[in-house]
């Protein structure tokens, strides 16, 4: 079968998705579509809007054929190590291709800018170790650096854009695994990765996520009726599933982790031995004045956030400690060439058969069934899954606090099967 990979975290899967699943499977004539989607916390460093099981169906309704988990070490870090762990998933699953959304549709372009940063030539270290240095954020930093190069400034404006940014980086991580994928990007359509913009049938998730927030806040207050409907701006394949859902397990939203974040905190004395956190990040948080439980998700991001640390960095900073996520896990991943499996979330009869076609491939453990499947786990993976294993249990008590619903923790939890 010839398949078509896509990294993704359908957080809600909106139009948009649509568009580029039915456009790549155009342009590749795919027979199975494979989505390496993130679990329960995103790479905004948040809670997903609907847990890993809610948003596979939702998937599996709308053209994708088989939805593989990327565990939480590699959803909720940077984009190099985001898009390093879900390439590896797909290129060891044998993909063909690989799709992405972009801002531009010129492959050479994007390639040109990921060879570049893939060699580092010695002169863009230097240079942006020392923008680094003088507490410039990485982006900047690698900004003033290309530009200290001589790279073009039209070249440098791509990587401002937040498709193109993941997409460089799975361009990078095809180099770097020597896969044979073959990089399929489509440009986007309607709103902008960030924009809440809802004045169009492509609106993006983080404006469809804003319109669930007060819808569900206004719903609770019995006060709907001058609030947006989300239901517009999606599928009524993926509307039946999340109705279904709304008010018993989502919306979870940023402030609805407050509690076990300021359990988190408290638990510890100081904070720079977290993924993406820093001793300035650290001192910072040491140094609030009001104690952590009387302070909101968003309040405590607000009361961090600089021009040079971002939302999404202090945001993956507490997801981070939330989650015990250290610098040395992420570092275990880099070392060992970013360790996957394939925890299957959800299936259709095309996807199905792609397994059955599979079965023998030794190049990555394939888990259907958790308890026989974690049984063959080397040992090497066994670090891996227990983060995803805590990350699902966090994720539970949260909706459990805010629904009073429970959900199957990962060792009782089934893959979608959707013929």
């Amino acid at each position: 079968m010839k398949t078509l990979g896509i990294i993704a975290e359908y957080n809600p899967f909106h139009p948009g998705h649509k568009y580029q699943i039915d456009k790549a499977r155009e342009a590749t004539n795919a027979d199975c579509v494979i989505a390496v989607m993130s679990g329960n916390f995103v790479q905004r460093g948040e809670p997903a809007i609907a847990d890993k099981i809610t948003r596979a169906k939702t998937a599996l309704v709308s053209g994708i054929d088989l939805v593989v988990e990327l565990p939480v070490l590699y959803s909720t870090a940077g984009a190099q190590i985001f898009a390093y762990g879900g390439v590896n998933i797909l290129d060891k699953l044998g993909a063909d291709y690989i799709s992405f959304g972009a801002e531009t549709k010129d492959i050479t372009l994007l390639q040109t800018i990921a060879d570049y940063l893939f060699d580092e030539p010695e002169e863009y270290s230097a240079s942006l170790k020392k923008h680094l240095a003088g507490g410039a954020s990485f982006a900047l930093a690698r900004s003033l650096a290309l530009s200290d190069c001589g790279v073009a400034q039209n070249i440098i404006e791509e990587l401002s854009k937040p498709n193109n940014i993941l997409g460089i980086e799975y361009l990078k991580a095809i180099r770097y695994f020597n896969s044979t994928m073959t990089p399929v990007p489509v440009p986007r359509k309607g709103a902008g990765y960030n924009d809440t913009d809802t004045d169009t049938i492509f609106a993006s998730a983080t404006g469809i996520r804003r319109i669930m927030s007060h819808r569900y806040e206004a719903l609770s207050t019995a006060n709907c009726a001058d609030t947006e409907d989300y239901s517009k701006f999606l599928s009524s394949e993926v509307n039946l599933i999340l109705a279904e859902e709304f008010g018993k397990t989502m919306p979870i939203l940023p402030d609805d982790v407050s509690p076990l974040l300021s359990y988190a905190l408290e638990s510890n004395k100081t904070y720079a031995h977290f993924a993406d956190s820093t001793e300035n990040i650290s001192n910072k948080i040491c140094n609030l004045t009001r104690p952590f439980y009387s302070i909101s998700y968003n309040e405590l991001i607000d009361a961090l956030k600089t021009k040079e640390l971002t939302y999404s960095r202090l945001s993956r900073v507490m997801a981070h400690i939330l989650l015990g996520i250290t610098q040395d896990k992420i570092k275990y991943c880099a070392d060992n060439s970013y360790p996957v499996y394939a925890r299957i979330l959800g299936f259709n009869d095309a996807g199905q058969q792609y397994l059955h076609e599979i079965r023998d491939n030794e190049g990555i453990p394939v888990i259907t069934s958790v308890n026989s499947g974690i049984k063959k786990l080397p040992a090497q993976l066994i670090p891996i899954w227990e983060s995803d294993v805590q990350a699902t249990n966090i994720y539970n008590l949260i909706v459990k606090n805010k629904f009073n619903t429970i959900l199957p923790d990962d060792y009782r939890m089934q893959p979608v099967i959707n013929s």
